[in-house]
């Protein structure tokens, strides 16, 4: 099996086992990657951190799942539960100000109601009196419901610049 295909397994392992209901297959355009899909996935994500540069605590947490969880460099462990998560976005203000994302090289696919966005993500922010600067690839696991996109996952750990 190629790395590719061992990647795109472990992902949709992933997304399973993030998912209460099992996934409709054959998607009604059968396993086809929808157009439509990627482009609400892409604006779910700049609306996410819309959000969060604006430190808007409810906003954020009207994105997730019931089963939310995530991992950033500022918890630097997994966050579990939208009440957890909830409750780390609460303490944000008082942890940071001035955030202001840069969301790059974005890839957005579906497939049925799970969605999976990639990106760079860019970031400085006002932490202890110091501007911080993080750049960390990112991945986000969406879960349609309804209509909606909601994220199920967010895995955003900072990479070192001696990483490079």
């Amino acid at each position: 099996m190629s790395c590719i295909a061992t990647a795109v397994s472990l992902i949709l392992g992933l997304a399973c086992g993030l998912m209460r209901e099992p996934l409709r297959w054959p998607h009604p355009t059968e396993g086809a990657i929808v157009a439509e899909d990627t482009r609400a996935l892409a604006q779910a994500t700049h609306r996410l951190f819309e959000l969060l540069d604006a430190l808007d605590i409810s906003g954020l947490t009207g994105l997730l799942v019931d089963d939310a969880q995530a991992v950033d460099e500022l918890t630097g462990s997994w966050v579990r539960g939208r009440e957890a998560l909830q409750a780390h976005f609460a303490r944000l203000p008082e942890m940071v100000a001035d955030v202001r994302s840069q969301v790059s090289d974005l890839s957005a696919t579906a497939w049925g109601d799970v969605g999976l966005v990639t990106l760079q993500l860019d970031q400085t922010y006002t932490a202890n009196a110091e501007v911080q600067e993080v750049s960390a690839p990112t991945s986000l696991i969406y879960r349609r419901q309804g209509d909606t996109w909601k994220l199920a996952l967010v895995h955003s750990v900072p990479i070192t610049a001696a990483a490079h």
